[in-house]
């Protein structure tokens, strides 16, 4: 769980590195599948084809709220497909892209 009053503080610590979304996800993933216990669901995850092999991002911080997210979504759903997907949204030259 988010440290709320961290953030409320302004005192959340965030370390961005150069890490591989794709890893990320995929370990995200993994863990969405363990979590789905005996549902009949798949957790799928997609990354764009034009996503930046690295990019500079919180892994550890992204990762704990990913997983609140994919298990909010396991939670509630019986059936079917959960799917984490990353796209890219290339800025023009001189800005800074951005992931959704």
């Amino acid at each position: 769980v988010l440290d709320v009053s961290k953030i409320a503080a302004n005192k959340l610590k965030i370390s961005p590195d150069a890490e591989s979304i794709t890893e990320t996800l995929e370990k995200i993933q993994s863990m969405g599948k363990a979590m789905k216990k005996k549902k009949q669901l798949e957790v799928e995850s997609i990354v764009s084809k034009n996503m930046p092999e690295f990019l500079m991002l919180d892994a550890p911080r992204l990762t704990q709220v990913l997983i609140n997210i994919l298990g909010n979504a396991i939670k509630f759903t019986d059936q079917g497909t959960v799917l984490l997907k990353a796209k890219w949204y290339p800025r023009p030259a001189g800005t800074v892209g951005g992931v959704e």
